[in-house]
């Protein structure tokens, strides 16, 4: 995260499927980081986290299709993975699409704020090393020179999406309306 102070966003990692929507939020403004299951129309976690500018934040998303459960978990950078939520009995988890974006309602006056709020992308993986998934694997390291061609961008300000530096993709929130994203859609194996 980068550039937070003063700003109230939504960071936000959503996973979509037919009539189906999980998403993970994190608001360094308040501190807190949720899982939303519309499944079960509710949180299924809420965890105060001291986020600021330069933190890292580590989201790993498990799901066994057999069993029909999820679970999420966070962690600060090489800080151990720390239980967010978990949920079973899930039956319309069929995800096949994921959206990063940053949303937000208010954002402060500039001045004094004169910045807006950014999210630096280190790596995106999907694969089935701890549990079986019906996912093709994926794997993007956001190293450059240029995004996977499997990524979409969407934005409403043209450097919503600033691109590749010091090892990262770079996503701004402009500070006047929009959503800027990276979209995904996804086939199985």
């Amino acid at each position: 995260f980068d550039d937070t102070t003063g700003q109230n966003a939504d960071y936000k990692f959503r996973f979509w499927g037919p009539g189906y929507l999980m998403e993970i939020v994190a608001n360094p403004q308040t501190d807190n980081v949720r899982v939303f299951l519309a499944e079960l129309g509710q949180n299924i976690g809420n965890a105060s986290v001291a986020l600021g500018d330069g933190d890292i934040l580590n989201l790993r998303l498990n799901y066994d299709a057999s069993a029909g459960a999820v679970k999420v978990g966070y962690s600060k950078a090489a800080d151990p993975l720390i239980l967010l939520g978990a949920a079973t009995g899930l039956t319309g988890f069929n995800v096949n699409r994921v959206d990063i974006n940053i949303t937000g309602n208010s954002f402060a006056p500039c001045p004094p704020f004169c910045w807006v709020p950014r999210i630096l992308l280190d790596r995106f993986e999907i694969h089935d090393e701890v549990l079986p998934i019906t996912l093709a694997t994926f794997e993007d390291p956001f190293d450059g020179p240029a995004l996977d061609p499997s990524w979409i961008t969407i934005q409403s300000q043209p450097r919503d999406h600033v691109g590749f530096g010091s090892g990262f993709y770079e996503v701004q929130k402009p500070t006047i309306g929009g959503e800027p994203r990276l979209s995904r859609t996804f086939r199985g194996p």
